[in-house]
């Protein structure tokens, strides 16, 4: 294959080419090795046995450190807290000044009386 050429679009980010990913065996939820020596940067992509392998020793270091299992759940929780907090906010702002349901309902059964 010869040379080619990829952008970052994001620190983070750096598309391969069709080909590339395809001489790789690579799809959606590959998993790559890189090295880096001597400013070459080279690509190899997991096997199913390496990623459990990977899978198993990071079981292995959360079962033998509850404090970093527990750390992990309660900023998960903390972030889901957060999010669940700032969309209330927002409903909140978007209803305020607005008649409840429950104030419409009484309203138009009141209406509904013979």
């Amino acid at each position: 294959m010869t040379a080619q050429i990829a952008t970052l679009t994001s620190p983070e980010t750096l598309p391969l080419s069709p080909e590339a990913q395809s001489a790789l065996g690579l799809r959606a939820g590959s998993r790559i090795a890189v090295t880096i020596e001597q400013g070459r940067v080279t690509l190899q992509p997991l096997e199913l046995e390496d990623e459990e392998e990977d899978l198993d020793r990071l079981a292995g270091s959360l079962s033998s450190s509850p404090s970093m299992a527990d750390e992990l759940q309660k900023e998960r929780a903390q972030e889901a807290k957060a999010k669940v907090d700032t969309i209330a906010a927002e409903l909140r702002a978007m209803f305020a000044g607005e008649p409840s349901l429950e104030d419409e309902y009484f309203r138009d059964r009141d209406k509904d009386k013979w």
